[in-house]
């Protein structure tokens, strides 16, 4: 059980920084925790959310530490179904640090009105051979058919899309498309040999009547085919809909993260202890 202000809807993976673990949630706020169970709030990133018009605020932020800064990405969304995935950039994640400061990198994957997909639900991740990725995507406003996760090569240098990767084609097709469907919230995820897809079906925001469930599939490419779906972790107890997955992985353990809902209240950061069974998370 998470304690402190440990409320989050949609948390970002826990990473280090300066000797405490930072989370970050819908809405655009920060948490940080000295182990990793209690928390408290922090200031916000000075997200621009005038990169997309009209839009309903900052979802589902992911970050990643590479070539010594911290890259933050962001998504936000409009009624109009248009969609953007930004780019934060900070030396350190630790806000009373004299190197705390963020850069606005602007977009990284535009989703403009009449794509079939949302550029929503950032992770960021390196491959097998140090290469930056970030799989991304939401499917639920349109038909079941259409592609609605992707996966799509960064610059490592700058954190944006790579635009020379053939399979950078935007608007429609910004990436290798994973999945298909009523699917969202994607998190990649290596370990011994094999890429790891973690997704999220259901409803995620009804409070305890949230019927979100995190599925995985696997495959031995980064690019798939992402195969064997299963699911991983749903409701139980009082343990309403947990989803949106992310990894901690160090001194040889890993710990997940997803938010949940307790019987009454808000979503909270719920934690577990990762372990792999035959080849498969559980």
């Amino acid at each position: 059980a998470t304690t402190g202000d440990n409320g989050s809807h949609d948390p970002s993976r826990m990473i280090e920084s300066e000797g405490k673990v930072y989370i970050y949630s819908t809405g655009g706020g920060a948490k940080s925790s000295t182990d990793g169970l209690a928390w408290r709030s922090e200031p916000g990133p000075p997200w621009n959310r005038s990169l997309l018009a009209n839009n309903q605020g900052i979802w589902a932020p992911d970050v990643i530490f590479v070539g010594g800064q911290y890259l933050l990405y962001g998504s936000m969304w409009s009624d109009a179904k248009a969609s953007a995935m930004v780019l934060l950039t900070s030396p350190t994640l630790n806000p009373a640090s004299p190197n705390y400061r963020w850069t606005d990198r602007g977009v990284v994957v535009p989703g403009p009105a009449g794509v079939s997909h949302s550029v929503i639900d950032p992770a960021p991740l390196l491959d097998n051979d140090g290469n930056l990725w970030v799989v991304w995507g939401g499917g639920y406003p349109f038909p079941n058919e259409a592609d609605s996760i992707f996966l799509t090569r960064l610059d490592k240098a700058t954190g944006l899309a790579l635009t020379s990767d053939p399979s950078y084609q935007p608007p429609n097709s910004p990436g290798h498309a994973l999945k298909q469907g009523h699917k969202e919230g994607p998190y990649i995820h290596f370990h011994e040999g094999y890429y790891y897809l973690f997704y999220q079906t259901g409803s995620c925001c009804n409070g305890a009547s949230s019927t979100y469930l995190v599925h995985v599939a696997g495959s031995q490419s980064l690019t798939g085919p992402y195969v064997d779906d299963r699911n991983f972790y749903g409701s139980t107890g009082s343990i309403h809909g947990p989803g949106h997955m992310g990894i901690y992985s160090a001194c040889g353990f890993e710990r997940f993260t997803v938010h949940y809902y307790p019987d009454s209240g808000g979503s909270v950061i719920g934690e577990n202890e990762l372990r792999w069974s035959n080849g498969w998370p559980a």
